[in-house]
């Protein structure tokens, strides 16, 4: 089977201006406070919590997984749509799979 490469392009404006909040803070008396998503993960926590997720196939995900899959992808659509494109020729070869299976037991039956 033939993999495709690709290559995303995730802008660095997600990640720069956390960085630069934190270097404001630093210089000043302030203290830094994230912004906290609607899963109670900051953007850093997202990105590293959601790495396993993608190595999943959609339907195995946790309750937690999917929330996390829906804030990430819509942030990220690129990052949806190379998920999609990884995942379709696995569900592919699992239909595949079932459809000889059902042939193979009528095979048999008949």
């Amino acid at each position: 089977m033939h993999c495709r490469k690709l290559e995303l392009n995730i802008d660095g404006k997600y990640w720069i201006p956390t960085n630069d909040a934190i270097e404001n803070a630093r210089g000043k008396t302030l203290k830094y406070t994230p912004v906290l998503l609607s899963n109670g993960d900051i953007l850093k926590q997202l990105l590293a919590r959601s790495r396993y997720l993608l190595f999943k196939s959609s339907n195995k995900w946790t309750e937690n997984q999917a929330k996390r899959a829906e804030i990430l992808f819509k942030r990220y659509p690129d990052l949806k749509k190379a998920y999609g494109l990884c995942q379709k020729p696995i569900l592919d070869i699992q239909q595949h799979k079932r459809q000889d299976l059902r042939a193979d037991t009528l095979s048999e039956m008949g």
